[in-house]
Order: C-alpha cells, then sequence, then structure tokens
C-alpha cells in the first residue's frame, strides 16, 4: 500500500548548499540573522554574508580546498554558524562534534573523518591539545580568544583585495556534512550528506505550512546542540 503526502510534490533544484542558503538569505539584508544569547550580539544577514565570504576566502588563502574536511567541536554560537557555512562555500566537509566528548571520542572522530582543521571554543582547548597528536589537524581556530594567534576572528578579517575561486560543486555527489552517530552499538560512524541532502532537507520544511521563514518579526530559539543537525 502507497501512502500518499497531502502536501504537493516540490521540486528540488540541482544547486549547491550555498547557493540555495545565499539566495533564500538575499532578500533580508540588516534584519537580524543571529543573535548571541549570552552577550546580546546581533548578527545581520549582510554581517552573516559577509562573514561567509571573508572565511572561505581566508582559508582557500591557506591553500585549503574542496573537499578538505573541517571540524567543528564547539557549543552553539554565532561563530558555529560562520565556520559552517564559510567552509560549505569553500567547497569543504564540516563534520560537527559534540563538545561533550572525551579526548578519545574526539581524537577517534578527527581521525576517522581525516579532519585536517579544527574550530573550537578556549575552554575545550585542554582536550583539543590532549587529541591531536595522533590526527591529520593542521590548525585550531579559537571562536572565543581574540588575544591569540589562532584566533578565529583573524580569519574574518576584509580580504576582499584577494579574489576568491568558487569550487565546481556536484550537488549529488559533493560531501557536505559528515555527521556521526551516537555510537550506541559501537564507535561512532560517519554519515555522509550531499549538498542535495541539505538543500531537500530545508525545502520540505519550508514547503510545509508551518514553516517558519525568517523575517524582522520572527524569531527562533536555538536549543537543540548545533552538532547535531545542519546549521
Amino acid at each position: 500500500m502507497i501512502i500518499q503526502s497531502p502536501s504537493p510534490t516540490i521540486d528540488i533544484p540541482n544547486i549547491s548548499w550555498s547557493d540555495y542558503f545565499l539566495k533564500r538569505i538575499e532578500p533580508y539584508h540588516n534584519q537580524p540573522a543571529l543573535i548571541d544569547g549570552n552577550s546580546g550580539q546581533v548578527t545581520s544577514f549582510d554581517e552573516l554574508k559577509e562573514n561567509i565570504f571573508f572565511l572561505a576566502n581566508a582559508l582557500q588563502g591557506k591553500s585549503y580546498k574542496k573537499g578538505d574536511v573541517f571540524a567543528i567541536y564547539a557549543p552553539n554560537c554565532p561563530e558555529y554558524v560562520f565556520a559552517f557555512q564559510g567552509v560549505q562555500l569553500l567547497g569543504g566537509i564540516i563534520t560537527t562534534i559534540s563538545p561533550l566528548y572525551t579526548t578519545s571520542e574526539l581524537a577517534h572522530q578527527l581521525n576517522h573523518s581525516n579532519a585536517v582543521c579544527l574550530f573550537t571554543t578556549s575552554d575545550l582547548q585542554e582536550k583539543v591539545i590532549a587529541s591531536l597528536s595522533t590526527t591529520r589537524v593542521q590548525e585550531v581556530f579559537i571562536f572565543d580568544d581574540k588575544n591569540t594567534r589562532c584566533s578565529f576572528d583573524l580569519l574574518l578579517q576584509d580580504n576582499t583585495d584577494k579574489e576568491f575561486k568558487a569550487a565546481s560543486i556536484d550537488p549529488g555527489r559533493d560531501v557536505a556534512v559528515l555527521p556521526y552517530s551516537s555510537g550506541t552499538t559501537g564507535l561512532s560512524k560517519g554519515v555522509m550528506l550531499s549538498h542535495r541532502n541539505l538543500v531537500a532537507h530545508n525545502i520540505q520544511i519550508e514547503a510545509h505550512k508551518d514553516a517558519s521563514h525568517p523575517t524582522i518579526n520572527k524569531y527562533m530559539i536555538a536549543v537543540l546542540p548545533f552538532f547535531i543537525f545542519s546549521v
């Protein structure tokens, strides 16, 4: 027996996640995109887009490229979104890691995913340092420390003098995100999600009659940890 959805059939465009995301936020300009609950700092959609391009350009200038795996090991914060979306624009792959992971769990995912770069926070540095010796991670950037050479803020400086070369993306084949299972029956395992997977998921949500669209009068609280889903 085939059960049909009451919702209309949706069309999934054959585009990269970044193309979809940037087109989706284009109309909102100076409206709030992110509000940091701790500091109250507001990031507009224009500022979000600018930071995404600055980060992608900075990483490309460091010779990172399409297919490189970048790990995010951090709690929810605005910088998490900058990192996720900037790496997507570069054509890199994001693997998200629970900030509650132990050193051995962190090392396992960094190794298994072949991560070459890590974004984290200062309170997690001790576990990061203890886990890196057996991994391929080349650089670590700290979201919340502006006074170090590893500061994430250094990647968000204006670098428009450098030409950014967008990667060619095959939406159905190129991996965008590499989340990991909870490891209930053994070591956690990676799940490869393509750009098309992310686009399809979001279009399905937007097609729902109760879906919320970003406007100046609508806000969503980010209760769930970002590491368990795509931001």
